[in-house]
C-alpha cells in the first residue's frame, strides 16, 4: 500500500487553447455552407493518477469561435458573410494511460459541448448542447525538476443538429473539433 501511496498525484493545469473545426456545421454545396472560425481559448484541466501509468483527468475550456456562412451570389462569384461572434464551451472526464518512463500520455472518454453567443442566438436554434466523445495526446516536457509543460491535441466528437431534425437549414452532421492546448501543471499532491 505504501508503494502504491507514493505514486498517487493529484493536479492542475490552466492551460491555452487553440481551436480548429474540421468539419461544417451545415453543407449545402462548395459554395452555400457554414462553419466554426478558428479562434483561441482558455481552460483547466485537474488530473488525479491512481499509479504512474492510469489516471483520470477532468477537464473544461471556452474557446472564442463564431460561425462563418457562405452563400452563392449572382454570375457564380461566393459571398462569404460576415463572421458571427460565439463561444463553444467544452466539457470532459477522461481516462489517462502514460506508459512506463515515457514523457507521452493518452486520454479517452465522454464529453460535452456548449455553443453560446450572438451566432446562436436566434430563434429556433435550441439544440446547442452536445454529448460526444474525446480522444487526446499528449507530451509533458519537463524545462527544470520543478517545471514543465502540458502539451497536448484534443480530438472532441459529437453529433450536431442546433434547430432540430425537422427544420431546413441545419443537418444532422458529425463534428469533428480539434484544439491545440499547451499548459503548466501545478502538483497539489505528489510530485
Amino acid at each position: 500500500p505504501s508503494v502504491l501511496s507514493a505514486q498517487v498525484k493529484l493536479e492542475v493545469a490552466p492551460f491555452f487553447a487553440s481551436y480548429y473545426a474540421t468539419n461544417y456545421t451545415t453543407f449545402k454545396s462548395d459554395n452555400e455552407n457554414e462553419r466554426q472560425a478558428a479562434g483561441p481559448g482558455v481552460g483547466l484541466s485537474a488530473s488525479y493518477h491512481f499509479t504512474r501509468i492510469v489516471g483520470i483527468q477532468g477537464s473544461v475550456a471556452y474557446v472564442r469561435s463564431g460561425i462563418i456562412p457562405r452563400q452563392p451570389q449572382a454570375a457564380g462569384t461566393i459571398n462569404i458573410l460576415t463572421p458571427e461572434p460565439g463561444a463553444l464551451t467544452f466539457a470532459s472526464a477522461r481516462l489517462t494511460l502514460q506508459p512506463r518512463r515515457s514523457n507521452y500520455f493518452v486520454a479517452f472518454g465522454p464529453g460535452i459541448v456548449t455553443r453560446s453567443g450572438k451566432a446562436w442566438n436566434l430563434p429556433g436554434l435550441d439544440h446547442l448542447t452536445n454529448v460526444g466523445a474525446v480522444a487526446a495526446f499528449g507530451i509533458r516536457a519537463r524545462i527544470t525538476p520543478e517545471w514543465e509543460f502540458n502539451i497536448g491535441v484534443d480530438g472532441h466528437f459529437y453529433k450536431s443538429d442546433p434547430d432540430g431534425s425537422q427544420a431546413a437549414y441545419y443537418q444532422n452532421r458529425l463534428q469533428r473539433d480539434v484544439m491545440l492546448t499547451i499548459g503548466v501543471p501545478f502538483a497539489l499532491i505528489g510530485r
